[in-house]
Parts: structure tokens; C-alpha cells; sequence
């Protein structure tokens, strides 16, 4: 415990958790990128569809529209969460890792099933599993567990 008047000491954090922190800021920022790229492209993204015959050329309009909505709610929702549990695992709150670990487990699924073999896929892919990666190491647990014992 802390005593009034006294600063508290934190242990510092490891390299392998600002790498995770890193890792899911930079994934944070590739998802709503994506988003607006994805605004930025509706042409094509409407050929897309015709072309490969998943919708009639009169109904394309409105099947661009549901999809960019969609996609732009679920990355800016993925965005944010990723941004902010990372923000609260660098200021040292131990649950942000847990949060971290189910948001990026969800995040994983949904890649995999809607088609993660593309580029932006991959990318997305290899952050997320960094990411995942660096929060579980030996030195961010040693890290997270002194903290805890601190509380």
C-alpha cells in the first residue's frame, strides 16, 4: 500500500509490453484505415459484387452501402477497444490484458471466417497475433503479477 503523501512506485514496464501495447495501436489504427479505404473505394467495391455475381447491378448500390456500414461500425468498435485496453495496459491496469486477449481472440475469429487470406488480412493477422503474443510472455506476466501484488 501507498501511504499519503508518497508517490507510488510502479515497477516499469518491459519491453515486451510496450511491444504489446505497440502491436495493438498500430492494429487499432490499421482497422479504421481499412474502414475508410474501404468509403474511399465503393466503385470498385460495387463491381466487386456485380462481377462475381453476389448481387444484381440494381441492388448493388444498397448492398455497398449495408456492407460499408457494417464493416465501418464493427473496425472503429475492434479500433477503439484495441486502442483503449492498450492504453489502460501501458498506465499498468492488469485486466486490460484479458480484455486484450478476448477482444483479439474475437477479432481472430471474424478474420478467419470472413476471409483473412487477403492482403489487408494478412496484416491485420500478423498485428493481432504480435500482439497477442508479446501480452503472454514471461517478462509482461512478471510484469502485470508485481503489479497486482502492489494493489
Amino acid at each position: 500500500m501507498v501511504n499519503e503523501g508518497e508517490p507510488e512506485t510502479r515497477p516499469p514496464a518491459p519491453r515486451t509490453a510496450h511491444l504489446a501495447v505497440g502491436f495493438f495501436l498500430a492494429l487499432a489504427a490499421f482497422v479504421v484505415l481499412q474502414a475508410i479505404l474501404l468509403w474511399l473505394n465503393q466503385d470498385a467495391m460495387r463491381r466487386n459484387l456485380v462481377d462475381r455475381g453476389l448481387v444484381q447491378a440494381a441492388e448493388a448500390d444498397a448492398a455497398v452501402r449495408t456492407l460499408l456500414v457494417q464493416n465501418t461500425v464493427v473496425n472503429v468498435l475492434f479500433g477503439a477497444a484495441d486502442a483503449g485496453f492498450a492504453l489502460l495496459l501501458r498506465r499498468g491496469r492488469v485486466w486490460a490484458r484479458v480484455a486484450l486477449t478476448v477482444v483479439g481472440m474475437l477479432q481472430l475469429f471474424l478474420l478467419l471466417v470472413g476471409g483473412g487470406l487477403t492482403a489487408s488480412g494478412l496484416v491485420a493477422f500478423a498485428l493481432l497475433a504480435a500482439g497477442m503474443a508479446t501480452l503472454w510472455l514471461p517478462a509482461t506476466s512478471r510484469w502485470l503479477a508485481e503489479l497486482r501484488s502492489l494493489r
